[in-house]
């Protein structure tokens, strides 16, 4: 776990100085696609390649104690504490469920598998902007993207109290952001980039 925060750790700050020093020099989808990289290496439990190069070189060893004290439940010594929790019946821990929780209606299961674009009024009225938002966003599917923010989202689920996690997750995102916007650009004719551009900054 130690070696998992510690390379994670410095591999988010590389990236994010990557990012940094080649702004607007590097491909918008490269940029994105690099923090597969850090996801990885949050979600891999351990090193696929032993490597004398590592970061791990500069890290102490672990002390025996706090390998004792880390150690998983089946490798500690018996506890001497005679006291023991009351055992609770199968009746007592499970709840049957009630029968609202048992319905699904049909409307329910729609918004669950269907996918929801929300505009504002301003955006709504004016068929321009209402078709750019449709490209920006049929370009996250095209390109996978939900799956892409499920991933980000376990790793903030598991890393939940790392910081440097968080940053990775808001910095990715803004680059999903703007390689979605290179791919919709692409297609576009250079008066249509422009009121693109401009549908942009209106949202």
């Amino acid at each position: 776990m130690l070696e998992i925060l510690i390379s994670s750790t410095v591999l988010i700050l590389a990236l994010t100085a990557l990012r940094f020093f080649l702004r607007g020099k590097l491909n918008p989808r490269l940029q994105y696609t690099l923090w597969l990289l850090a996801a990885l290496r949050l979600l891999l439990p351990v090193s696929l390649v032993r490597s004398p190069v590592s970061v791990m070189n500069a890290v102490p060893d672990v002390p025996a104690a706090v390998q004792r004290l880390t150690a998983p439940e089946d490798r500690r010594a018996p506890q001497t504490d005679n006291t023991q929790s009351p055992v609770q019946t199968a009746s007592e821990t499970e709840t049957a469920p009630t029968e609202a929780q048992m319905q699904l209606t049909g409307s329910t299961i729609l918004k669950l598998v269907w996918p929801e674009i929300y505009l504002t009024p301003e955006a709504a009225q004016d068929p321009e902007t209402r078709q750019f938002v449709l490209r920006h966003e049929l370009a996250h599917y095209h390109a996978r993207d939900q799956l892409w923010s499920l991933l980000r989202l376990i790793c903030q689920c598991l890393y939940w109290f790392d910081p440097f996690v968080w940053l990775a997750a808001a910095l990715s995102q803004r680059d999903c952001e703007l390689a979605c916007d290179e791919r919709v650009l692409k297609d576009l004719d250079p008066g249509s980039r422009v009121s693109y551009g401009r549908a942009l900054l209106s949202l």
